[in-house]
């Protein structure tokens, strides 16, 4: 499973550069802990 998201965090990067992909998945994984609070 974790290989998938892998080559899709890949694939997202190539695409639209480190730092935007960085940027998203920092916000994603905040409001994800925010919700498990």
């Amino acid at each position: 499973m974790e290989r998938k998201h892998y080559f899709i965090l890949r694939a997202l990067v190539t695409k639209y550069g480190k730092d935007n992909v960085i940027n998203t998945v920092n916000k994603i994984v905040t409001n994800n802990v925010k919700e498990d609070e």
